[in-house]
């Protein structure tokens, strides 16, 4: 194989190589060198090469400009409900987390926050107001003290101890979730003046709560043939993107027409959870398979709109908040497969559709090692190696053929 020709420029000022594209000068790390280091100068090249894969991704998944007129505030005929001078003249603990939860639900419907963290704060906030009046007694904000906190933190940590019989024991993910939860209100409370001073030990040891180790669960891979078996139409291409690509619900839920080329069975999109970069090239059958369930594209909808949708035509995830205290959510996905666990008498063992997503992740770990299955599970990386080092797409796509073999498919 021919050796690839460095094309840099170099730029005395600063000592560093540099790079020209579309209009713009980019200056490459590592700088202050000489210009006779080889070694400098192919460490550029590798760095010029990461920021291009990262710049070619950009442009192919652009960030609309939200720039534009300021609004039109008399015309808008808007009053927001939270937060307001009114709602905030109450001290009492009720009223503002009404307050709180009802600006946490405005973000969640507003498609800043997900509605199930909403749902967390409800839960969560809600133990917190019952043991503020049940158990310290206390109406108002004021009445927050550095010993009620220590008491209500040192009473979550009693319920991690307590047999798994007890109706009140709660796991530690529980537990950090109330004292981080409430942790949020009281600086929300004290940032709006609500509360006059921050008790002292609501710091970031407050909410640290240590959590078990992970114990990934997964399939063997006779369950996995096991299950492809049986498997027929949508349900069979929610498992083979589950095991092919690593998705969870979500991520079927919103995979878009711009996500997928279709010419080289590639998928490149923006990961839901983290925004990080996930790519995947697909096995013939589950191209095979999605090109049958597509929709039609449609460029009047957002990225050529969802590919998949359910046999009524909706997303096959929907959630929505039906009142303050109440949300719901429709898993199409996690439905489907769990009664396919069930015909298979599978079901009852604690493992959901994402265990897909570990299952190929465990395997790909045992042949390619552990580095290409955090790129399969498009985990998010570092900031200094996410400059400087691209993502080894090819050898995953090696592992991911090696993967089709192991489950026995084409």
């Amino acid at each position: 194989m021919p050796r690839q020709e460095i094309k840099l420029s170099w730029f005395k000022p600063t000592s560093q190589w540099r790079k020209y594209r579309k209009g713009k000068m980019h200056y490459l790390e590592p700088k202050g060198v000489n210009k006779s280091d080889r070694n400098a100068k192919a460490l550029a090249w590798e760095n010029w090469l990461a920021k291009l894969s990262d710049l070619e991704y950009e442009e192919r998944h652009p960030v609309a400009n939200t720039a534009a007129m300021a609004t039109d505030y008399q015309a808008l005929d808007y009053q927001p409900e939270t937060p307001t001078a009114t709602t905030l003249a109450s001290t009492k603990i009720s009223d503002l987390l009404s307050t709180y939860l009802a600006m946490k639900r405005q973000e969640a419907e507003s498609g800043e926050r997900s509605i199930q963290t909403y749902r967390e704060h409800v839960d969560k906030l809600d133990d917190f107001s019952a043991f503020a009046r049940e158990v310290l007694g206390i109406e108002t904000i004021d009445q927050i003290t550095a010993l009620g906190l220590d008491q209500y933190r040192r009473t979550q940590l009693h319920v991690l101890t307590l047999p798994k019989k007890d109706k009140n024991k709660r796991s530690p993910a529980t537990v950090k979730k109330r004292l981080a939860c409430l942790k949020q209100f009281l600086e929300w409370c004290f940032e709006l003046e609500a509360l006059p001073a921050l008790p002292r030990n609501l710091n970031r040891k407050f909410a640290r709560v240590t959590l078990p180790e992970p114990a990934p669960k997964s399939f063997t891979v006779k369950e996995v043939k096991k299950l492809l078996a049986k498997a027929k139409g949508q349900t069979r291409l929610y498992c083979l993107l589950g095991l092919n690509c690593g998705f969870n619900p979500t991520c079927v839920a919103s995979l878009r027409h711009d996500h997928i080329d279709w010419e080289t069975g590639e998928i490149d999109r923006p990961r839901h959870k983290t925004n990080g970069r996930q790519r995947h090239k697909l096995w013939g059958e589950t191209l095979e398979a999605l090109r049958e369930h597509a929709t039609d594209r449609d460029d009047s909808q957002e990225g050529g709109g969802l590919v998949l949708l359910s046999a009524r035509g909706t997303c096959l995830i929907q959630e929505r908040i039906k009142s303050p205290t109440e949300t719901s959510r429709s898993d199409s996905v996690g439905r489907q497969f769990t009664r396919l666990k069930v015909a298979l008498k599978m079901a009852g063992d604690n493992r959901g559709f994402k265990v897909l997503r570990s299952t190929s992740a465990e395997n790909i770990k045992a042949s390619h090692g552990g580095e290409i299955a955090s790129v399969f599970l498009a985990h998010t990386e570092k900031a200094t190696r996410r400059h400087y080092v691209t993502p080894d797409y090819e050898t995953l796509y090696e592992a991911l053929e090696a993967l089709g073999e192991l489950y026995g498919i084409k």
